[in-house]
């Protein structure tokens, strides 16, 4: 994709009576975790989320051009120049590292990518917490979901 992509992990949350409400917001929690992935290479950005010391989530739209030919060999090139924009600012360059290949196109199937920051951020930085097994079956038909992200 030539334009700008961007994209949105879904945070959902139930508000079903007898659940009490946390302390800290789900948005807040997100926020903090959120990053912005930048391409000029690629003329491509979206949003990514802080799941390790130096490791972001993302989609692999926003980090490469690929494709699969007719015999599902995966062609395209993955973006060289990313730089991931941290909650304070801070501007970092990044590397993807979960390429699809053909014994593997899991991140082609899934559109996810994982990239690894060259170096730690300089501040304090939050980690995107997932939620557990038993915590989703909680979440029924109708529920209200939280979207957190760079839209544009």
């Amino acid at each position: 994709m030539k334009n700008a992509v961007s994209s949105a992990i879904v945070l959902i949350f139930a508000l079903q009576s007898g659940l009490r409400a946390q302390p800290v917001s789900v948005l807040h929690l997100s926020h903090d975790s959120t990053v912005r992935v930048v391409s000029r290479q690629g003329n491509s950005s979206g949003t990514g989320f802080l799941v390790g010391d130096r490791l972001i989530l993302t989609c692999l739209h926003v980090v490469a051009r690929t494709e699969r030919d007719s015999n599902g060999v995966v062609n395209g090139v993955v973006f060289n120049d990313l730089q991931v924009m941290m909650p304070s600012g801070e501007i970092i360059d990044a590397d993807v590292v979960s390429k699809p290949i053909a014994s593997d196109p899991a991140p082609l199937n899934y559109d996810f990518a994982f990239l690894r920051l060259r170096r730690k951020p300089s501040g304090v930085v939050s980690k995107l917490v997932f939620a557990k097994d038993s915590d989703l079956n909680v979440i029924d038909l109708g529920d209200d979901v939280a979207f957190s992200g760079y839209m544009e």
